[in-house]
């Protein structure tokens, strides 16, 4: 009888280990994967930026993010889901920027109501 309980206790404490273990191995996993994704956002980000200054700098950054969408494929679909687009250029990214400003011309120029004298 005394065997039969210290198998038990020694069983029990195997998956207690085996537990904490999971828990540490699964937490490292989450952590290295919030790592990629900052380091995804950090060097996509600036590759945003450089697209939106000049449009040709799309075309270098452009096989880079599609051959990094293929490596890291989770981590795309989040940056993804956080964007609410495609991370890290969509057809809007893909679009010059004009600066805004007033507009010139007849059709945005400002009325003028006759006067009454």
């Amino acid at each position: 009888m005394i065997v039969l309980i210290a198998a038990l206790v020694v069983a029990g404490a195997a998956v207690y280990a085996g537990q904490q273990i999971a828990g540490a191995l699964g937490a490292r996993r989450e952590d290295a994967t919030r790592a990629r994704l900052a380091t995804l956002l950090q060097t996509f980000g600036h590759a945003q930026a450089a697209a939106q200054a000049d449009p040709r700098a799309l075309l270098a950054w452009q096989p880079v993010a599609k051959t990094a969408r293929g490596l890291f494929p989770e981590e795309f679909a989040a940056l993804d889901r956080a964007a609410g687009a495609t991370f890290p250029f969509t057809k809007s990214n893909s679009k010059p920027r004009t600066p805004a400003g007033p507009r010139t011309g007849s059709r945005g120029s400002a009325r003028t109501t006759p006067s009454t004298s």
